[in-house]
């Protein structure tokens, strides 16, 4: 009984024992303790960090600090017959470590390790032994890592008299974390998927502009308000007599008697008229323009593009004010500032405008931008835009405006200035005293611009010889070619051409026939005027623009100071961020003018009034078009130049002009003030970090490298419109696709083939994507694969192959998030990141020890949408052969492998029939077998045009394009064009082109016909194809585009058709043809017609009896008994370069009496019902669709 009793005894003391010890240690908890309350991360955090709120996995672990206490507390020990009491010591081990979980933040802990308790040996001992006991407690002091060993025993080597502290397990902490809720910083803004970006971009145009010059389409029409306005209706009778025609919305031209001036005078009202419009003034929208950079962002950022989204998905666009003047023009607002409640001026108006825009994009979130200055917006600007950004920026800091979140200047991200002229323009200059020493030869432009003076331009000698390209084919020459004799005196004349007038014209051109025999004669003398358009935009743009000449008190007030105190700041004091891009080589220009001047002179040609003269006029056009860029290395030109005397002065001109400002500027501005660097500021990139490094266009150079980029949209040669480029302006925009332009070392654009290219090592790849909805890249070795894919509805995920073949999906993010997914390899470790358009990145890293070093990299879409040709990055093709730069779809000009010799055989007095006469040349070794040779002309389609082949015969075929455009296909599929000849023979085929009622045919201006006056000559809009339908030769109509040249995959094609069944006068069988012409399927597609139904007639609508296997069509009256036939192609896909015709179709009327064949309007749809060829007509124009003057102007060539 007794040792029962002494047990329960030592229990009891036992337990009272471990009270005191744990009250003692009670306060030392782990942290965290509780799975379920969130712990917040460590300052400072990734910021590509995942919004996970579990650990989920501990990624890394690191023990950071080591720390030891001593604890006295005072225990009572109770025995049956007494109390004892005790000095007590414990040590208390504090482990502080840090965990990086899943989402990449970092997080800290803090685990506790105790040793046994530590007491006097007897109670109530001495003073001195108490006093001892206690000097060994302590604070906390840090204590060697080492002391705690990789296996968790903590043993102090110093002080080792405490003991028993257990384990430190690691394993199980790691473990805790799996499961622990964590805190992740908040998101501002993120944007809402499919709808909205996640923050917002404004658009600021340039000098004498307007926001459509960003390639967008307004919501306000300029004839729509010009048919309401007094001031049109005032201008109107005063233009062209009685010859417009009004039509349901559109005024239509039936002879072109017009004054230039004065239809200048009313398209610059109409555009004054539009831009003070209030609606306009509001920066609308209903369209972005393929390519643009508005088209190019909303497709990448994943929005689509509708009615409800367009002007509610974060893209905005600023209108400077202005004020019609009294010559009826548009007067722009000064830039200058003048307060913050001052919209007048562009500076003050874009001030509000950013308040606007920052208001209306954060209206429908959460967030208060007045409160948080996280909130941004970029902006784009072209040209002057640039500088009403920095303007802003000085007055509003001048003005000591609010440093704060709620000043929207504070809200600036990222400003893309393209072409601004941030240190001015020397195109600007009053006159050229500034500027001759350093442009000599823009000086004396600027000067002749001012006081225009009749130089001697140019003296020219040139003959008609049309038998080189002969011997070079080896031919024999001969007197006869192409029905037409050269033994006239006039064939074998010299022609001496002389020219005078200012650098820019006006021209007066004087040709001297010398026949054989003595003497000279005067033949004709001619003034054009072919640089007018040219000549007057420069002189507009230069007095609208004085201020942006560098000395301008302006610019000088915008770039004052020294060593960087110039650069725009925002009012919080902060460096405003800005890249640059620039264009500096614009030489094209000269050849451009040359063939432009070449083609206006070709149109004037047939004017003159005697054979001498035309022929010479002939020769001279021959000349100048052999001369531009696109013919010098011509071989085959029809004139021998046997001098050439240039004006001396007008030699130093060009010259200067060319090597020193052309190939220094975009025309307008230097490249040096692009760049936005000067010593003499001290600005630059390399010591102003805001200042990104200027970059050149590389995406249109890397996709377009035959086009120059410039200033203007001038509508020249091979050139296009900076502000155009929408490829470059969003890369721009793209922190991550930006910053590897601008700094990664051996960063390149990497050619793809149908979104693919293998791959070598390494790589860093950030792609543009360009189609809606899936958006992917893959990289795969062929057994092993990775994929990182944002997919609308399903969110951000990673499919691959784990270490065992195993396919894998992780889900990275859900589907609230917009993202661009891209890749990273390096070596076997693959780093998949997701971008948001707020800058925020998502990325985690998978291990890929399998995949090969040689892998295929892959853009992920769906079906038939659109691909990136080109992808920026780090990274070398496995194949080189796939990385070279695509041809100019005009190369076949510089090869002529292949060329047509055309004249119009049309006598004198025959004015109902138009004679083509046609030979194809081979000048290669090799034959070609099988071709074909398309003639495009113009006809009017309320008549019946009809071809025949008078000789030598081949089937042809006869096709109408739309409108009142048509084409003959001369078909020599079953032909050789043998190496070194010419095809049929050099008398050509003999071809007729009439009416069938032999009405007038007037052939002239038709695109083939190229104005020819009856003398054989190399005609480059006669185009060849070979058995492929490739061009060999020839440039096709803009509206019949049978190849795309563009610099983004789109859905394009193009649509004719025929009647079938000619011959029945009461039925009408339509067939069209469909042929993809661009580099993306076509799927979903819609080809329709328009035709008439007699008034009080009645169409027979069949309910079976049409056999269409690749569409289904249908009928529809759109009022007025004019009916559609909508042919919808939903079974198939139609892939590029691929036909296809449909068409056994039988209309009728119901009681089969004869049938009106008139189609009045042909249209060609993708899958989102936008027309890619052709017109929609209203109900009106169909109706009135018996004279060719109420065509719709589309359908009108242009030279």
């Amino acid at each position: 009984m007794k040792k029962i009793l002494l047990t329960i005894c030592l229990l009891l003391t036992s337990s009272f024992a471990e009270k005191y010890y744990d009250e003692a240690i009670s306060a030392y908890a782990k942290i965290p303790s509780d799975p379920n309350e969130e712990v917040s991360w460590l300052e400072p955090y990734d910021k590509t960090y995942l919004p996970y709120n579990t650990c989920s996995d501990v990624k890394d672990f690191e023990i950071v600090r080591l720390q030891e206490m001593v604890k006295s507390y005072f225990q009572h020990k109770e025995h049956w017959y007494s109390i004892d009491h005790f000095h007590c010591l414990v040590s208390i081990v504090k482990i502080t470590y840090r965990v990086t979980c899943l989402n990449k933040l970092q997080y800290e802990g803090v685990s506790y390790l105790f040793s046994d308790a530590h007491k006097l040996n007897e109670a109530y001992s001495s003073d001195d032994a108490e006093e001892e006991f206690y000097s060994h407690a302590h604070s906390w002091q840090d204590k060697p890592m080492d002391f705690l060993s990789e296996t968790g025993v903590y043993y102090d080597r110093v002080n080792p008299e405490f003991s028993g502290y257990g384990l430190f397990d690691l394993n199980g902490v790691k473990q805790r974390w799996i499961s622990q809720k964590v805190a992740y910083p908040d998101w501002k803004y993120m944007g809402k998927p499919g709808k909205k970006l996640a923050k917002p971009i404004l658009f600021v145009h340039g000098l004498g502009d307007d926001y459509k010059s960003w390639g967008v389409t307004s919501t306000v029409d300029a004839d729509k308000l010009c048919e309401n306005d007094a001031g049109c209706a005032e201008m109107w009778p005063s233009l062209c007599e009685e010859n417009f025609f009004p039509n349901s919305s559109k005024w239509f031209l039936q002879k072109a008697t017009c004054t230039d001036e004065l239809k200048k005078k009313y398209n610059n009202y109409k555009e004054a008229l539009l831009r003070t419009n209030d609606e306009f003034q509001k920066g609308k929208v209903v369209k972005y323009n393929l390519g643009s950079a508005p088209d190019i962002i909303a497709r990448n950022q994943n929005i689509y593009i509708t009615d409800e989204n367009i002007n509610n998905d974060g893209l905005y666009f600023f209108q400077a004010p202005g004020k019609i003047n009294d010559d009826k023009r548009w007067e722009e607002a000064p830039l200058d500032w003048k307060n913050a409640n001052d919209p007048s001026t562009q500076s003050g108006k874009l001030y509000q405008k950013l308040e606007e825009v920052l208001d209306d994009f954060y209206a429908s979130s959460s967030i208060n931008w007045r409160e948080t200055p996280e909130a941004i917006v970029d902006i784009v600007t072209h040209s002057q835009g640039g500088l009403v950004v920095r303007e802003m920026l000085r007055g509003i800091r001048e003005e000591g405006a609010s440093s704060g979140p709620e000043n929207p200047a504070n809200h600036i991200g990222r400003v893309v200035t393209v072409d601004t002229p941030h240190l001015g323009a020397a195109t600007a200059a009053e006159d050229s005293k500034s500027i001759t020493e350093k442009y000599p030869g823009l000086g004396k432009i600027v000067d002749d611009l001012n006081e225009p003076e009749n130089h001697d331009l140019a003296n020219i000698k040139v003959s008609l010889d049309y038998t080189d390209w002969l011997t070079d084919l080896g031919l024999v020459a001969v007197n006869s070619l192409l029905g037409w004799f050269a033994t006239t005196a006039v064939v074998t004349s010299d022609y001496e051409v002389n020219m005078k007038g200012p650098y820019l014209g006006p021209y007066t051109i004087s040709l001297n026939v010398d026949p054989l025999g003595p003497g000279s004669v005067d033949v004709d003398i001619m003034k054009k005027d072919f640089l007018e358009d040219y000549r007057e935009q420069a002189n507009h743009t230069r007095s609208i623009g004085v201020h942006l000449y560098s000395e301008s008190k302006f610019m000088q007030n915008l770039n004052k100071g020294e060593n960087g105190s110039s650069y725009p700041k925002k009012p919080n004091g902060d460096n405003l961020e800005i890249v640059p891009l620039y264009s500096g080589n614009t030489k094209v220009i000269v050849s451009a003018a040359l063939e432009k001047i070449a083609e206006n002179l070709k149109i004037s040609c047939p004017e003159l009034d005697d054979n001498d003269s035309k022929v010479a006029c002939v020769s001279l056009e021959s000349y100048l078009e052999s001369k531009s860029e696109d013919f010098e290395d011509m071989a085959y030109s029809m004139v021998d130049v046997d001098d050439i005397g240039l004006d001396e002065d007008l030699l130093g001109i060009l010259k200067s002009l060319v090597d020193d400002w052309l190939a220094n500027s975009d025309l307008i501005v230097e490249a040096k003030s692009q760049k936005y660097e000067s010593e003499e500021l001290g600005i630059a990139s390399a010591s102003i970090p805001e200042l990104k490094k200027p970059r050149k266009f590389e995406f249109h150079d890397a996709l377009a490298p035959w086009e120059t980029v410039t200033h203007l949209d001038l509508k020249m040669g091979n050139m296009a419109a900076s502000a155009r480029q929408g490829l470059d302006i969003a890369c721009a925009l793209h922190v991550y696709c930006d910053e590897l332009l601008a700094e990664k070392a051996g960063v390149k654009l990497i050619y793809l083939n149908d979104g693919s290219v293998g791959l070598a090592g390494d790589f860093d790849l950030s792609p543009l994507y360009l189609a809606v909805e899936k958006q992917g890249s893959r990289v795969s070795d062929g057994t092993n694969y990775l994929e990182a894919v944002y997919e609308p509805g399903v969110g951000s995920y990673v499919n691959y192959t784990d270490a065992e073949g195993t396919l894998k999906h992780d889900v990275v993010l859900s589907s609230d998030i917009a993202t661009n997914p891209r890749l990273q390899r390096k070596g076997s470790v693959i780093t998949v990141s997701f971008d948001n358009q707020s800058g925020k990145t998502f990325s985690k890293d998978y291990t890929m020890a399998k995949m090969a070093s040689q892998a295929t990299f892959s853009i992920i879409a769906n079906e038939g949408t659109s691909l990136p040709r080109v992808v920026i990055g780090v990274g070398n093709a496995s194949d080189l052969s796939s990385q070279v730069a695509p041809v100019s779809p005009t190369a076949w000009k510089k090869n002529k492998d292949v060329f047509v010799m055309h004249r119009e055989a049309r006598g004198d007095y025959e004015h109902n029939t138009s004679r083509p006469r046609i030979l194809v040349a081979n000048s290669t070794d090799k034959d070609i077998k099988g071709f074909k040779i398309a003639y495009y002309f113009t006809a009017d389609p309320a008549r019946l045009p009809m071809v025949e082949v008078d000789y030598p015969q081949i089937p042809v075929t006869l096709e109408n394009l739309g409108g009142d455009q048509w084409r003959f296909v001369l078909n020599a599929k079953d032909s050789v064009l043998k190496a070194k000849s010419v095809f049929p023979s050099l008398d050509g085929w003999q071809i007729r082109l009439h009416y069938n009622d032999w009405a007038d045919f007037d052939h002239l201006d038709d695109w083939s016909a190229d104005y020819n006056i009856g003398i054989p000559k190399g005609n480059r809009k006669i185009v060849v194809y070979d058995a492929n339908d490739h061009i060999l030769w020839g440039e096709e109509p803009e509206l019949f585009k049978s190849t795309d040249d563009g610099v983004v995959d789109s859905p394009k094609g193009v649509l004719s058709w025929k009647d079938s069944a000619p011959w029945e006068e009461n039925v009408f069988k339509p067939q069209v043809t469909v042929k993809n012409t661009g580099t993306i399927a076509l799927k979903d597609y819609h080809a329709k017609l328009w035709f008439r139904v007699p008034e009080g007639k009645t169409l027979y609508i069949p309910a079976d009896d049409w056999y269409t296997p690749v569409s289904n069509p249908s009928l529809k009256n759109i009022g007025e008994n004019v009916w559609e036939l909508d042919m919808y192609f939903d079974t198939y896909m139609l892939y590029p370069n691929e036909s296809v015709i449909e068409g056994n179709i039988g209309l009728h009327l119901t009681d089969w009496s004869k049938f009106d064949k008139t189609v009045c309007g042909i249209a060609l749809l993708d899958s989102e019902e936008n027309v890619i060829f052709g017109n929609i007509p209203s109900v009106g124009e169909c109706k009135t669709y018996n004279s060719p003057s109420l065509l719709n102007v589309q359908y009108v060539w242009k030279n």
